[in-house]
């Protein structure tokens, strides 16, 4: 937006406003990058194998990155934008920080809401920063291994660079938007549920009978400057499609997650999401959000409200009605949107109330339940002494466990739980175990880089711990990993195969005609055998 010039006093008092704004801005973002450092404290002496907020996807993720870092292993070519930035810090032998991304996205998505959201939204988005990094759901998902926070973040770059564009009629910013929008869809596809919103701000028009007008839409067609946007939008699937290539010599991997399966309509899923919704966001945000919508769409430019409304309902009506796997993890798709509309509501507030309705706000939404940072049943926090549960499977909703304490006081009992499990040198958590890790990592001197490490999993092993114990045992030898069944056929000869100690026995029996099992290494629970050719041993 241009600055006046007729009168040099208004201009003067303009950039002085502009300059305390950003002034406020960067107080803004150093007390949330603090707040996000401290939050994250309790971790920061952890390896990437002791992790304690790995779960079975983070293990997914980072087999990924390992093969792009160009080790061999099998994986399910997940969107690839993520495993490029791991494959980066395999290389660079700086697995420790990986834990750590999310933190750094979350302080990026936080530096572009007071830059670009700021020009989008004004003083809404530095309310919405703050909303945004202290909401507990937001931080438990930012500190796992995962590419939600990224393409959030990215994906939200590309609206809201999309609506400064039109709004200001700033040609340079759909490039910013373009390059958002596909990069936010290549960290985690998504960000197609942004484009309804894009055409709305694109069409609507106040001043239109209807509401409405192509005219904009028509301009908007025939500039050259959409067409580069567009071209540049093509150009990061295909820059990054030649980089794998040259990295894997693949082009178009199938991925392991066949998410078309689970695309299943229905209306079974709107309980979960809309309870998951409100503990997501907190009852007081849930609240402002929706006076954020009313006030948005009486004031007299109701263009940006219309399209956060659009963006928060497109991903809301995905996951719930066509989507069959349910998360509340995908709740994070629609949180930004309504942050943004409750921080447009608190800057309506006289700012006396608008103080004392963040302050609330921010309480709320950072309290959690120690049971569990990252709750598979999520619960809505009534008050600091109160919160109820729905289960996840039967809907059933209960008086929710554990006491209520802040986000960062529940993440630090997590982390001092969770090490002490961890550094137990007789425990066998499914995440972790040094057992495990040591062995893993003793494969690695058995086998060729080339071949593969066989896994024969335990007749009581599910196949979720199957899922996760592989890509575990890739993560450590940095082989590729086959799982045998368990009354299956033998392995090659030659193959080195990873057991669980008591199995040895049966199997020496069981596979006594392909071959002789040799020990390489045992320990308590697990153990390291090779099967060779030839006659088994006598007795």
């Amino acid at each position: 937006m241009s600055l006046p010039t007729a009168r040099p006093t208004k201009r003067a008092g303009t950039v002085q406003r502009a300059s305390g704004e950003t002034r406020t801005c960067l107080a803004v973002g150093a007390v949330l990058a603090a707040y996000v450092a401290t939050a994250v404290a309790p971790l920061r002496r952890e390896s990437l194998d002791t992790y304690p907020l790995k779960f079975p996807d983070s293990f997914d993720w980072l087999t990924n990155g390992l093969r792009y870092a160009g080790i061999p292993v099998e994986c399910t070519w997940r969107s690839i934008l993520n495993p490029l930035v791991y494959a980066a810090l395999f290389d660079l032998h700086l697995d420790d920080a990986i834990p750590f991304l999310g933190a750094v996205y979350l302080c990026a998505t936080t530096a572009m809401l007071l830059t670009i959201g700021r020009r989008a939204a004004g003083t809404a988005a530095i309310f919405c920063a703050a909303l945004y990094v202290s909401n507990h759901a937001v931080l438990a998902n930012a500190f796992t291994i995962s590419s939600d926070i990224l393409s959030i973040g990215l994906g939200s770059l590309g609206l809201l660079a999309f609506h400064a564009a039109i709004e200001e009629e700033r040609s340079a910013l759909l490039y910013v938007a373009a390059a958002g929008l596909s990069l936010g869809f290549l960290a985690q596809a998504s960000a197609q549920f942004l484009l309804p919103a894009c055409v709305l701000t694109a069409t609507y028009d106040p001043a239109a009978p209807s509401g409405f007008s192509w005219r904009r839409w028509g301009r908007l067609v025939r500039s050259p400057h959409t067409w580069g946007a567009v071209a540049l939008a093509a150009l990061c699937p295909l820059a990054l499609s030649i980089l794998r290539y040259a990295l894997v010599g693949v082009v178009r991997p199938r991925s392991g997650v066949a998410h078309e399966e689970l695309i299943a309509f229905g209306v079974r899923n709107v309980p979960y999401y809309a309870w998951s919704t409100l503990a997501s966001l907190s009852l007081p945000v849930a609240a402002l959000a929706a006076l954020g919508v009313v006030s948005g769409l009486r004031a007299a430019d109701r263009r940006l409200t219309l399209a956060l409304v659009a963006a928060a309902g497109t991903n809301f009506a995905f996951f719930t009605f066509a989507y069959g796997w349910r998360d509340n993890r995908f709740v994070l798709y629609w949180t930004l949107p309504c942050t943004l509309l409750a921080g447009a509501a608190l800057a309506r507030l006289p700012w006396r109330m608008g103080a004392v309705m963040l302050a609330v706000a921010l309480v709320y939404g950072n309290l959690a339940l120690t049971a569990d940072v990252t709750p598979f049943d999520p619960a809505i926090v009534w008050s600091p002494w109160r919160a109820s549960a729905m289960d996840y499977y039967s809907a059933a909703i209960h008086a929710a466990a554990g006491p209520i304490r802040p986000y960062s006081v529940a993440l630090h009992r997590w982390a001092r739980r969770r090490r002490a499990t961890f550094s137990d040198p007789s425990a066998d958590d499914i995440y972790y175990s040094r057992e495990r890790e040591l062995i893993g990592r003793l494969a690695s001197s058995y086998t060729r880089s080339e071949q593969t490490l066989f896994f024969h999993p335990g007749a009581d092993t599910s196949p979720g711990e199957i899922y996760i114990l592989k890509n575990q045992l890739a993560l450590y030898a940095r082989r590729r990993v086959s799982v045998l069944a368990h009354d299956g056929e033998a392995p090659p000869a030659d193959a080195v195969v990873l057991v669980r100690s008591a199995d040895v026995s049966s199997l020496e029996t069981r596979w006594a005609t392909a071959g002789r099992i040799a020990i390489l290494e045992r320990r308590p629970r697990y153990a390291l055998i090779r099967l060779t050719a030839g006659s088994p041993a006598p007795g």
